[in-house]
């Protein structure tokens, strides 16, 4: 019973923030495809590390995982 509670509670939540965001938008490609050019230099830096670490990661995971007793 607890989980099923959490669980909506958290899709309620999810629920509110977007159309919340959703209102807020602006209708742009501009704004969709470069964040309307608000994003902060640590926001990117740590965008682009994590896309960097994920494609070592899958590409380790693929010489790794055909050896997997």
């Amino acid at each position: 019973m607890i989980p099923s509670l959490f669980i909506a509670i958290y899709l309620l939540f999810t629920l509110v923030v977007g159309i919340v965001a959703y209102r807020q938008q602006n209708n742009t490609p501009e704004d969709y495809f470069l964040a309307g050019k608000k994003i902060n230099s640590i926001v990117l830096f740590f965008t682009l590390t994590a896309t960097n670490f994920s494609a070592f990661f899958s590409r380790f995971l693929r010489s790794w995982l055909p050896h997997w007793h």
